[in-house]
Parts: structure tokens; C-alpha cells; sequence
């Protein structure tokens, strides 16, 4: 027989035994591995014939049948005689198993099949860890028992029951003990059979093949291997090939001084290195040791630490353990932590051991450590101290996993009592752990953003000649603080160290070496883009890489495939969801405002989130570089917004360190903010003040380190801004002059300044803004540097930001404002027109003297936009110099009426492009906000002929766009008609303010009279909200009221918010012009109604209700009635509950519209307040609460500041 034949066979059986699908049955010949005195068939003939004929037989009696002259012991002496000669002939006892007994039962077979009378195998199977047995000694165990099964075919010589020895025995076995047959036959069926310690002769051998065949037939028989050093001659050889029985004789090169056991011993150790190399693929293999119901965890925890700890020593030593091999270790953890309550109950070492194994599994499956499970190791580590030799390296690496805990966790003085105590035993540290505890520091000092100390620890870091993943991780520090080449040099060195490494050992030992290099890989191609776009190099970038990425593909053979697992972690972040993208309405943090936001499905489980921020973490991968995008970057931006709702430092540091100001909006939002109390929101805005201060500080440095803190200056600002909204007074103030030394700064570039300097005026009140005008005043100008300036760095006092508060005159307070007064003249437009902003709201309060505007006057006028005649000031409509000085020698009113009478709204029909301008028409809004309206002293009065040729512009500008309101757009972005429904938007209000207000029934023609009601008739078959228009033409025809309230009851409860909204602002409109003698009055009958909308708190009318009864009160209170007053007063008590951010039953969803609606409740109860005062009446309970939420420092300062006393 050759070798390849041998190898080829041995090769099937190892393939099948690693599978599970391989028996093996047990001859006589095997025993004698544990002694030569073990018996083989013709030994025990020759006992059986010395008892039978007192002699020993001659040579040529040798080879007489034992089975015969054993049932003759049986006929002539009896079954008793016979067993204890069969006995006495095997020294069970006498003997231990031997080691190849042992080694073979190691080896995963599915059942062990014996014809043995000894127990050498049962005791052996006492030995072996790795499996439990179940032994069948009998037909009627066979039921009852489970894999792995030792199977006593024939017998044991420990009990006293009949043993398979005679020819009447054999021959009647395959009916007396049908089961063993069965289950042989059955096993046959599924697995491969292999025959070891029978010769060809055996007539255990013997029988057993001709019952296999008898039963299977020869087509269907499995196949069987025989195997040893096999001594057959030619004519066993083809007998046995006919009945489809694989030789394996391991003496294949026929040396005869190769023992039987040499031989076998040779094929176990083949099969156990086979599987050991396959089990490292497979690690961990499955589990032996499960949860018992009936069984303490104490009875169990020695078991659970033997089989721990040989999983860790067999450890393949991947960097990371791959995903599927993850989740097999952690499905044989899980059920387990929850015993570690029970961890005092134990005996030394069983405490400290399955402390140290469990948290060893929680590292390889990237699972943080559980707050409950922290005391019980804090409690273990006191009890052992690391001095013990023993414990020594456990108990260190425990302290450092305490470190990363507290970490996460930010608490920072138990970390550092806890590194403390690393300092006391510094000296027993290995050359890794120390490397470990290093790595742990920086990481520390990372989260406490003090990025000195992080480089002054790496350049104090010795380099690790002999450790290449910590020299790896080192260096993707450095390179996250700045040092990019550094970095670059330290991980392509560390590549080549590794290589050279792999070449002097074969991978077949362990995957350490390329796990190390694929992850390396990995690094050096993100670390290496990010160089070449800071040098302008690109020769290590894309397809000049690919001889790496081709490296990667084979390295994927040991499961060391650092983009798969980064795949899979966006796969179960992002719920894996199958590409579909919906678009949805959501609510920005500006309470009122919306956007349309990509959204691509539900929340993931936080522990997947931990698991991914670890897995960063384990390999080193930067959180941030320059002009490179993290690898998985949705997966690490899925993991933070996860991990903030209970980690939230942790969060918050991964946050500033990727640097991604879009994902602090999604952190930072009003849901998260509103569920931390002031105190805890006044520490983290001081703490992000600090570190934005320093952040700053070392911006401007000219001795800056390598440390780029760009980052930090770009996001923080965001960040502390949104957390005004709770902030004390004081912080509010801090950050006010943080961002003046900004604004003062040369690098201010580095931020975007436009929604935090919004957000801070908006969060003082108007007394405290007031205040503060001369901090203000100290804001540069700034000048047209950047085109991006207007939208990074706005001017404060844009009348934008201080639209909300009452113009009021305030004395001068010897303000300086000559220089400010120049910059109007600027030649810089952007100088000149953000100076002019500022002195606007500086005019509105009276800061201005008579003669500084004089001067004003003339510097406004002195540069001429010639193509319209007025001031050249881009960004200022025209209506605007109405109320700004001027020289007497011109009148912006005349300017403006021209501009108006000469000019129309734009007509979107037959023009090529389509442009997106939110309806803002500068026609519209010029001649809205010029004209002398209802409830508006100042302002221009325009002629009946002008009115109604303005009237006829309309219709024009109607007819020729109208139809694009029927267009179906599938585009929420750019749709076209919703672009004209906001443009024709102004058409109604300028219908309803200017037009049926300056016009007279007996002014106008009958024609005229059609155009209006076709107008309006035609506005609202085309379904644009038109109420207050239909409802300002009751000025002209009041005899349209009963169908006009008609439509209002209709619209105020539509679900269409535009619709409510456009009817609630035409039921003030008619309030108002009912105050001024301009119009009916609507009945009761519509303002119970309004009120009704509140008592149901009903949507989308709920807004504009409360809105309406607060401008009702503050407009023309006795039209209230005892009715309304009832349903506010009911509305208002189920609000506070209906909008607490607490309240998780309500129906206001989402939660930022809940707010707001609170914003809104809150501001008509303190008009109901002012109502009652002022008339001397009891104020109503319900009122009393609401003033409580409003001083409540809890509140948002949008809802206290509606308590304007």
C-alpha cells in the first residue's frame, strides 16, 4: 500500500471527524497498549483449551476456534466457570489506560463502539475534559443515553452478566441484542466507521462485517476503514476489498520494527492536529458546559473555568475575533454573567478565576462591562493581591479593564485611585501589559480632551521592538493628534517588521501575525490617503495600492478581514436595511422650524453600538484625519448617537473626535437636552467652554504642537449653543465673550458662528439682552473676506435675531458710535451694510442723537445703486429706508411707490429656468411691508386707481401660474408646486391687507366686483390656502358672512396645517379690522369654535388657536366671553400634562412640537393672567400652575420667557 493511499484515507476520516460524522469501534488489540498481558483472540483459546484438556495445545492446535472451546467450558462447567477464566486472563485492574486510550477518546467521535471485557476505555473516558461519556452496558441503556457514547458491544467484565464469547452467542446475537445492532447499523447510516485493534481473523471483526452486510448490503454499505499495522495476506486483502473495507495499514513502508502502537499513535496525533488546525478557524467549537436548572452555579464553576481557560489557551490570537466566532463565544457567555452575584459564595481561586476568564470573554466579544457586574470585580481585586506569582498578570489585566471601564464611564477619580494602585506595582508589568496600560492613558487624557499630556506620554513611550501592535496603535494616536507622518512611518515599519516575522514562522501556529498585518493594512491605507492629500502626493493612493488590497484577499482564508467586519457593524447598526430611503418631515432644534431629513429606519441595540466603539478602539483605527473619511463612517455615526442616550460622555468624546458637527445637531437634540437636569446641562456647557476656551488658546499659539484642534473649535460652539436653552445666566454670558475673543481672532474661520450667536441672543431675555448692548457694540464688523462671512459669522444685531423684541427708547449712555457711523461709507459692501444693520436696531431703541443721524442720513445716501436709485445695501429691501434717515432732499416713500407702480410680481410662466425662492418676491414683500395696513401708523397710502391696478397685477400673475399648483412633484426638495404655493402666499395676504382694505364697494365697477369673487372662487377650487383673503372681503361684502363662517368652521379643523393656519391668521385679520371700523365682526359663534380647539387640543389647529386668543388678549380682550374663557382654562390643565417632556403617554408627538406647543400655552397663559389682573378678577388655578412651569428653571428658556414679569 503507498503513502498517498494511507494519507488520502486518513484524510477522509479526519474530514469526517471533524464534521461529526465518524465512529470507531474498539478490538482486543488495542488493550494491549495499556499491557502486552491483554489477551488477543488465540490467548484466550489457549486459557479455554488448558481448561479443558489440563495441557497447553501443540503448535498445530494453535489456531483451534476460541468461541467453540468457550462454549464447551459453558456446556461442560457452567457460565461462571467460563467468565472467571476470561477474567483471570485480563488484567483490567492490574493496568491504567494508556495514554494513546486517552488521546483516541479526545479525538470528537460520534459514538465509540467496543467489543471489550475490559473498562480501560470507561476509565480512560473519567480523564477527558472535553467530553462528557454516557457508557452502555446493556440493550436497555441504549434509550436513555446521549452522544458521545462508549458502547459495551460484547460485555463487561464489571458485571456479572452474560458476556458474547460462544458460537451460540454470535449466532444468536443479531436477535437476542437487536438494539446493538440497530444502533451500530443506524450510526453506519450517518457516519463513517473505523475499525481499530481487530485483525483479519478476529472473529469479533468477522461477525460484525457480515452483520453490517447482511443488514446494508454492499451498495448501500457506508464506508469502513480498518485500521493499524495490518498483517494480511493477499487473499484476506481481496476478500475484505469485496465487501467495501478500506485497508489503512500505517506500517505502509513495511519496516518491522514498527510497533503496532508506534502506528497508531502516529494516526491519532494526525487526526488531533488536523482538528486543532481546523478548530482554530472554528474557535471557540462548541460548548460542553450549559446552565443546569437543577444545579448551583457553585456545583458548576469548577467545570465552567477548566473549559474557559482551555478555550483561551487555544486562543488563535486574532487581533479581533472574528464576527461569527464572536457570537459563538458569547452565546456560550451569556447566560453565565448573571452568576457573577453569586461570585462571593465561592472558594478561593474559583471567585478570582471566573472573574478573570469571564471578563477575558467580554474583551474578545467587544462587550463593555455591565454597571451591576463592576462591584464584584472591584470586590475580587481587593481580595488578591497582584505580589502573588500567581495572579500577578490576571490580576493587572483586570485593573486595566477597570481603567477602560471608568473610563467609558467618566469616572474619572476612580480611575485615577485605580491607576494609582498600576503605579504601585508598575515593576511586575509584562512588556504588553505595560504597553496596554500606555495606550490606557492616552486614551484618558483623550477623553478629558487634555491633548498635551496625550502627546507627552507617547513621546515618552519607548519604542516596542518586538510588539508591533501596540507600535501600530501608538501610531494611529499620533496621527489623530496631528502627527501624520510620524504615524505613516511607524505603521509601514511595523508592516515590515510583521512580514518578516511571517516569514520565519508558518501561520499553521497561530493567526496573530496576520490578523496584525491585515488590520495594519487597513491603517496604513486611511493613514497613508490622508498624507497624500495633506503633501499633494498620490502615489500611495487607489490603484497604486492594490498589490495591498490583493494581500488582504488571501489573509481573508484565516478570517482576518478587517472590511467585512467593519460591513457588518454598518449592517447591524443600520438595521440592514435594504437601500429604500424614505423622506421625512422633522422638526430642527429651533422651536417651529422643519426640515426634510433622509431617514433610513429604527434604532439599533446599544450593546452593538459598545461593540463597534470597541472595535475602533481594539484596532486603533483614528476617529478623525484630514481629508479622509473614517472607515464605516455610518457605522461609528450610528454607534455615538446610540450610545449617548446612556453613555453620554463616551458619546460625546467619540463625537468630538470624528469631528462631525452634523452628528452633534443629531446628539444635541431638544429630546435629549430636555431629559438632563440644569445643573447637570450648566456642568457639561462649562466643561465644553473649558475646553473650548483652551481649544482656542491653542489655535491662536504659534508654539501649537503637533495637536489640531480645528476640530474642537468647529463643533463646540454648536454643541454649547444648544444647551442655552437650560444654562444659567452666567454661562450664557461666558460663552457670549467666548465667541466675541472668536470673532476677534484672525483664525475665526475655523468656526461657524451663524446658529450659536442666534441661539445666544434668542436665549437672553429682553431686559438681559438690553444689558448687554455695550458687549455687543464689541463685535467687529465684519468685511466681505470670505463669501461664506454673511452665513459663518453674521452681524448680531441683524434685525433677524433681535426681530422679537419691542422697539423702545433707551438713553444713550454715551454709547461711542462715531466709528461706527463711518463704516456706513465703507467701500467693503459687506462693512458697510452689516454697520448699517446694527445702527437700525440702534435707531429702533433711541441709542442714536439727532445729530449722529443727520449724519447717517447723508452717508446712507452718498452710494447709489443706479440701476434702482436707492442706497446700495444688498440685502436691505427698499421698503427699508422708509424708517432709516435720510437727506431732505429726497423721498424714499416716492422711490418706493415708483418701484411699486412701475413693476410687477415675477410670472413664472414661459420663463426657461425655475428658480427656488421660498416665495420670497421682493415686489410682495416691498410693497407688504411699505403700506400703511390695518394696526400700522406708518406706512405709504395708496390711491384707489393704484390699488386697483396692484389688483390687476395679481390677476395677472394668478392666471399665468396657477396651474403649476396642480403639478404632482415626487421631489419635497425642489418642488415646483409647492414653490408657488409659497409665492401665491403672498398674493392672499396682499388681497387681504392692501387690497380689500383700501378698495370700496362704491368705488369700483361690477366688473371689478366678478374679478374679486372669481378670484377667490378660483383660489380655492385650486386649493391654495386662501381664508384670510375670503374672510378680509367681508370689508366688501358683509353680506357674505354666513357662508364665509360656514367655510371657516370647515378649514379650522382641517388636517392640512397650511389650510388651519391661513384660517386662523383671516380670524384675527377680521378682529383686528373689526377694532379699526373696517369690518363685520365674525359671530361668537367662530371664536367658540377656535376655542373649542383648544379644549380637544386638536391637530393641526391647536398652533394657530393658541396663538389667536393670545393676540385676542392683547388686541381686544372684551371680545372673550364666558364660553371661550371656559374651554382655554380646560385646554390649558391638559396641556401641562399633554406637553410634558416627561409624559411618555401623550399624543403630541413628536417631542419638539410638544414644546413648542408648551412655548405657545405658556404665552396665553400669561395674557389670561394679564387679563384677570387687569380686570380685578380671581385668576384661575389652571393660570397659577402655568406661571410655576414658567419659573421653573427646569424649562426651556423659550417657555420661561413667555412670563414676561
Amino acid at each position: 500500500m503507498n503513502s498517498q493511499t494511507v494519507l488520502t484515507y486518513i484524510q477522509e476520516i479526519a474530514e469526517k471527524l471533524e464534521s461529526g460524522h465518524a465512529s470507531v469501534m474498539v478490538g482486543a488489540g488495542f488493550s494491549k497498549n495499556a499491557s502486552e498481558k491483554f489477551p488477543l483472540w488465540n490467548d484466550l483459546g489457549i486459557a479455554f483449551y488448558k481448561k479443558l484438556h489440563s495441557t497447553v495445545p501443540r503448535d498445530n492446535e494453535h489456531f483451534l476456534n476460541p468461541m467453540k472451546l468457550a462454549g464447551e467450558i459453558k456446556e461442560g462447567f457452567g457460565y461462571q466457570t467460563l467468565f472467571e477464566i476470561i477474567k483471570s486472563n485480563i488484567p483490567d485492574k492490574e493496568y491504567k489506560p494508556s495514554d494513546l486510550h486517552l488521546k483516541l477518546l479526545k479525538l470528537p467521535w460520534k459514538d465509540i463502539f467496543t467489543t471489550n471485557y475490559d473498562t480501560l476505555l470507561e476509565r480512560a473516558s473519567e480523564q477527558v475534559i472535553d467530553y462528557r461519556f454516557d457508557i452502555v452496558r446493556t440493550k436497555t441503556e441504549i434509550p436513555f443515553s446521549n452522544n458521545p457514547r462508549i458502547i459495551k458491544l460484547h460485555g463487561c467484565l464489571d458485571q456479572q452478566k452474560e458476556l458474547t464469547i460462544t458460537d451460540d452467542d454470535y449466532r444468536e446475537y443479531p436477535q437476542k441484542f437487536a438494539p446493538f445492532v440497530n444502533t451500530v447499523l443506524q450510526s453506519l447510516l450517518e457516519n463513517t466507521l473505523c475499525l481499530i485493534g481487530f485483525s483479519g481473523e478476529d472473529p469479533n471483526f468477522l461477525n460484525w462485517i457480515n452483520w453490517i452486510l447482511n443488514n446494508l448490503g454492499t451498495k448501500n454499505s457506508p464506508k469502513i476503514y480498518l485500521i493499524g499495522k495490518l498483517e494480511i495476506n493477499e487473499h484476506q486483502k481481496k476478500w475484505l476489498e469485496r465487501r467495501y473495507i478500506n485497508l489503512v495499514d500505517l506500517n505502509y513502508t513495511n519496516d518491522k520494527s514498527t510497533s503496532h502502537k508506534k502506528c497508531l499513535i502516529s494516526f491519532v496525533e494526525f487526526l488531533d492536529n488536523y482538528l486543532k488546525e481546523k478548530n482554530k478557524i472554528n474557535w471557540p467549537g462548541k460548548s460542553r458546559v450549559t446552565p443546569q436548572i437543577n444545579a448551583s452555579f457553585k456545583s458548576q464553576v469548577k467545570e465552567i473555568i477548566i473549559e474557559w481557560t482551555k478555550i483561551r489557551k487555544n486562543y488563535p490570537k486574532w487581533l479581533i475575533v472574528p464576527e461569527a466566532n464572536r457570537e459563538r463565544l458569547w452565546n456560550h457567555t451569556q447566560h453565565w454573567l448573571s452568576q457573577i452575584k453569586e461570585i462571593e459564595t465561592l472558594n478561593s481561586p474559583d471567585d478570582f478565576n471566573f472573574v478573570y476568564e469571564m471578563n477575558w470573554r467580554l474583551e474578545k466579544c467587544l462587550y463593555p462591562i455591565e454597571d451591576p457586574m463592576i462591584k464584584f470585580y472591584e470586590k475580587v481585586l481587593e481580595r488578591y493581591s497582584p505580589g502573588e506569582s500567581e495572579y500577578a498578570s490576571k490580576c493587572i489585566e483586570l485593573r486595566l479593564s477597570l481603567l477602560r471601564y471608568y473610563r467609558e464611564e467618566a469616572q474619572f477619580n476612580k480611575w485615577e485611585d485605580a491607576n494609582k494602585s498600576c503605579e504601585d506595582i508598575k515593576e511586575l508589568f509584562t512588556p504588553e501589559l505595560s504597553a496596554r496600560w500606555q495606550y490606557e492613558k492616552v486614551l484618558y487624557h483623550l477623553f478629558k480632551f487634555d491633548f498635551e499630556k496625550c502627546l507627552e506620554i507617547l513621546q515618552e513611550w519607548p519604542r516596542l521592538e518586538n510588539l508591533s501592535y501596540w507600535e501600530i496603535k501608538k501610531g494611529c494616536l499620533l496621527a489623530e493628534l496631528g502627527n501624520i507622518s510620524d504615524s505613516y512611518n511607524i505603521i509601514e515599519n511595523s508592516i515590515k517588521e510583521i512580514r518578516k516575522r511571517l516569514n520565519l514562522m508558518p501561520i499553521k501556529n497561530d493567526f496573530e501575525l496576520v490578523s496584525l498585518e491585515s488590520y495594519s493594512i487597513l491603517l496604513s491605507s486611511y493613514i497613508s490617503i490622508s498624507k497624500g492629500v495633506i503633501e499633494k502626493n498620490y502615489d500611495n493612493i487607489g490603484d497604486n495600492r492594490k498589490e495591498e488590497f490583493e494581500r488582504l484577499d488571501v489573509l481573508k482564508l484565516y478570517k482576518c478581514a478587517p472590511w467585512d467586519e467593519i460591513k457588518l457593524f454598518e449592517l447591524k447598526l443600520l438595521n440592514g436595511n435594504s437601500g429604500h430611503k424614505d423622506q421625512i418631515e422633522k422638526y430642527g432644534f429651533e422651536l417651529g422650524s422643519k426640515t426634510k431629513t433622509v431617514f433610513w429606519g429604527p434604532k439599533t441595540e446599544f450593546i452593538n453600538a459598545t461593540c463597534a466603539l470597541r472595535f475602533y478602539e481594539e484596532v486603533g483605527i483614528p476617529m478623525g484625519l484630514p481629508s479622509v473619511n473614517i472607515p464605516g463612517k455610518k457605522a461609528i455615526n450610528s454607534a455615538i448617537q446610540i450610545v449617548s442616550s446612556i453613555s453620554s460622555h463616551w458619546a460625546f468624546v467619540t463625537l468630538i473626535r470624528t469631528g462631525d458637527i452634523e452628528l452633534g445637531k443629531q446628539i444635541f437634540n431638544r429630546i435629549s437636552i430636555s431629559k438632563i437636569s440644569n445643573q447637570d446641562i450648566d456642568n457639561l456647557a462649562k466643561q465644553y467652554l473649558e475646553i473650548l476656551n483652551y481649544s482656542f488658546r491653542r489655535l491662536n499659539s504659534k508654539s501649537n504642537p503637533s495637536v489640531n484642534p480645528e476640530k474642537l473649535c468647529k463643533i463646540l460652539p454648536e454643541i454649547i449653543s444648544r444647551l442655552l436653552s437650560k444654562v444659567s445666566t452666567e454661562i450664557k454670558d461666558e460663552f457670549l465673550n467666548q465667541i466675541l475673543n472668536i470673532y476677534n481672532s484672525d483664525k475665526k474661520w475655523v468656526c461657524n458662528l451663524k446658529m450659536p450667536i442666534k441661539r445666544l441672543i434668542n436665549s437672553y431675555k429682553q431686559d438681559e439682552l438690553i444689558d448687554r448692548i455695550s458687549v455687543f457694540l464689541k463685535f467687529p464688523i465684519i468685511k466681505q473676506e470670505l463669501n461664506q462671512s454673511d452665513e459663518e459669522f453674521p452681524e448680531p444685531f441683524s434685525i433677524e435675531y433681535f426681530s422679537s423684541l419691542t422697539p423702545i427708547k433707551l438713553k444713550n449712555n454715551e454709547l461711542k458710535l462715531d466709528n461706527l457711523i463711518s463704516l456706513v461709507r465703507s467701500e467693503d459692501i459687506t462693512e458697510r451694510t452689516n454697520a448699517l444693520l446694527r445702527i437700525r436696531v440702534l435707531l429702533r431703541w433711541g441709542l442714536v442723537t439727532k445729530e449722529q443721524t443727520e449724519i447717517l442720513g447723508k452717508d446712507i445716501w452718498t452710494k447709489i445703486n443706479p440701476e434702482n436709485g436707492f442706497p446700495h445695501f444688498p440685502i436691505f429691501y427698499k421698503n427699508a429706508y422708509l424708517s432709516l434717515p435720510h437727506p431732505k432732499n429726497i423721498s424714499p416713500a416716492s422711490k418706493v411707490k415708483k418701484y411699486i407702480n412701475s413693476s410687477s410680481p415675477v410670472i413664472q410662466n414661459g420663463k426657461e429656468s425655475f428658480e427656488h425662492t421660498n416665495g420670497d418676491i421682493e415686489w410682495c414683500n416691498v410693497l407688504l411691508n411699505s403700506t400703511k395696513t390695518i394696526g400700522r401708523k406708518d406706512g405709504i397710502k395708496w390711491t384707489t386707481n393704484e390699488i386697483i391696478t396692484f389688483l390687476n397685477k395679481l390677476n395677472v400673475w394668478w392666471n399665468q401660474d396657477k396651474n403649476y399648483l396642480l403639478i404632482e412633484d415626487k421631489d419635497n426638495f425642489f418642488s415646483q408646486s409647492k414653490e408657488i404655493h409659497r409665492r401665491f402666499s403672498k398674493l392672499v395676504s396682499i388681497l387681504a391687507e392692501i387690497i380689500f382694505p383700501n378698495l370700496s364697494v362704491t368705488e369700483i365697477d361690477n366688473a371689478l366686483i366678478i374679478l374679486i369673487k372669481e378670484l377667490l372662487a378660483d383660489m380655492e377650487e385650486y386649493k391654495l390656502p386662501s381664508m384670510k383673503a375670503k374672510v378680509a372681503s367681508l370689508i366688501l361684502f358683509p353680506e357674505d358672512i354666513n357662508n364665509v363662517e360656514i367655510q371657516i368652521l370647515e378649514k379650522i379643523s382641517e388636517s392640512d396645517s397650511s389650510q388651519a393656519k391661513n384660517t386662523f391668521q383671516g380670524i384675527f385679520f377680521n378682529v383686528l379690522a373689526h377694532k379699526f371700523g373696517k369690518s363685520i365682526l365674525l359671530s361668537n359663534t367662530i371664536f367658540e369654535a377656535a376655542s373649542e380647539i383648544i379644549k380637544w387640543r386638536s391637530q393641526p389647529g391647536l398652533f394657530y388657536a393658541l396663538d389667536l386668543f393670545g393676540a385676542i388678549l392683547r388686541n381686544y380682550p372684551e371680545l372673550l366671553n364666558k364660553k371661550m374663557l371656559e374651554n382655554i382654562a380646560i385646554g390649558l390643565r391638559f396641556l401641562i400634562s399633554d406637553t410634558d417632556i416627561k409624559n411618555e403617554n401623550s399624543f403630541i408627538s413628536p417631542l419638539e412640537e410638544r414644546i413648542l406647543i408648551r412655548e405657545f400655552s405658556a404665552a396665553l397663559s400669561f395674557e389670561l393672567n394679564q387679563y384677570y389682573s387687569n380686570n380685578q378678577k380671581g385668576i384661575p388655578e389652571v393660570i397659577n400652575e402655568w406661571e410655576n412651569i414658567c419659573k421653573d428653571s427646569e424649562e426651556f428658556i423659550e417657555i420661561r420667557k413667555q412670563w414676561k414679569i
